[in-house]
């Protein structure tokens, strides 16, 4: 129990680099698009980093989306937005990590809690790596636990359970 709870800990960010403060802003969710991309009340996409969620139509998207989109980023959730080197992909998307601010005032990026809550893989995606190695431990913990997709039959281990 010490384990999740400091790891749970760990997911409430320090400080973050130099590099980061530079490039980030902010903006209010409007709607979710699926496990890893929304778009922002000024019309942005943003596509989360350091994650890949299945698609909507593939097994587990579903549940993806609507974790990301009834539990972690409801329309109207205040995100601050972390870049990192590449700042848009090739479809014109922002790639940011969406931080939220809970309740017990500490900073939580969703990126890394879809991973870490097993909804989502850690991914290099757009030449980032800011918050990679986070993701790569979230992705450890989530398997070891088998939680959510990496429960047994689930569709991140070789299963076709598709809640």
């Amino acid at each position: 129990m010490m384990m999740v709870l400091g790891f749970a800990a760990a997911l409430a960010l320090g400080g973050a680099s130099p590099a980061a403060e530079a490039t980030r802003s902010s903006c209010v969710v409007d709607r979710v698009i699926d496990g890893d991309t929304f778009v922002c009340d000024d019309g942005a996409h943003v596509r989360m980093l350091q994650i890949n969620a299945p698609e909507l139509s593939a097994c587990g998207g579903a549940w993806a989306g609507a974790a990301l989109r009834n539990i972690f980023l409801r329309p109207g959730t205040h995100v601050r937005l972390d870049h990192d080197k590449v700042l848009t992909d090739r479809y014109g998307r922002d790639l940011a990590a969406p931080i939220v601010v809970g309740t017990d005032g500490a900073e939580y990026n969703i990126s890394i809690v879809m991973v870490y809550v097993g909804l989502a893989r850690a991914a290099y995606y757009g030449d980032n790596s800011q918050y990679l190695g986070w993701a790569r431990a979230a992705e450890a913990w989530a398997q070891t636990a088998q939680w959510n997709m990496w429960a047994p039959g689930g569709p991140f281990n070789g299963g076709t359970r598709c809640e």
